[in-house]
């Protein structure tokens, strides 16, 4: 057991683990070999930090390869960022992604550019690409041919449909 406790602040951290030698092997690993334990424990790496009162100071920061640009944050407030594309987010076989508090994307994307994507990697030929439900029953679906089904009446200021019609109102 490694426990170290410190009251002097460092801009370098109270622990730190340099590796400076070109390499193709881990600088540090965190391994749990045993199996068992209760459910919905902290094991493997643990992260508390008090911060300050804000909730804005990182907690986790995960650097670009060129060390100065972040890749990936978390900040105390539990608002995570991250400066890339997530390329997979395994929801294991239509899992959840869940919202705490804030419940919407948001996105900062250019005017004139997409701002929301859903990009199915593979090509289907069934079933839907996107779903949208209330407590569990679908109220909008998007085919993978682009059919698109609404369960519920359209409020819309506009709605384009493709080149078929067009319903103002």
């Amino acid at each position: 057991k490694l426990d170290i406790y410190s009251t002097t602040a460092d801009v370098h951290g109270v622990v730190r683990v340099t590796q400076a030698v070109a390499s193709n092997d881990p600088t540090m690993i965190i391994q749990h070999t045993v199996s068992g334990g209760n459910g919905d424990e902290d094991t493997g790496l643990v992260i508390k930090s008090v911060g300050n009162t804000a909730g804005n100071q990182n907690v986790l920061a995960v650097y670009k390869e060129n060390g100065t640009d972040y890749a990936f944050k978390v900040q105390g407030s539990g608002d995570a960022t991250t400066n890339g594309t997530i390329k997979t987010l395994n929801t294991n076989d239509y899992g959840n992604i869940q919202f705490a508090v804030a419940n919407y994307i948001d996105s900062s994307t250019a005017d004139g550019t997409t701002a929301f994507r859903i990009n199915a990697r593979t090509s289907h030929a069934s079933g839907n690409l996107f779903e949208v439900s209330n407590a569990g029953t679908t109220k909008l679906t998007v085919a993978y041919n682009g059919d698109t089904t609404f369960t519920t009446g359209i409020s819309a200021t506009w709605l384009s449909l493709s080149s078929f019609a067009t319903i103002s109102g």
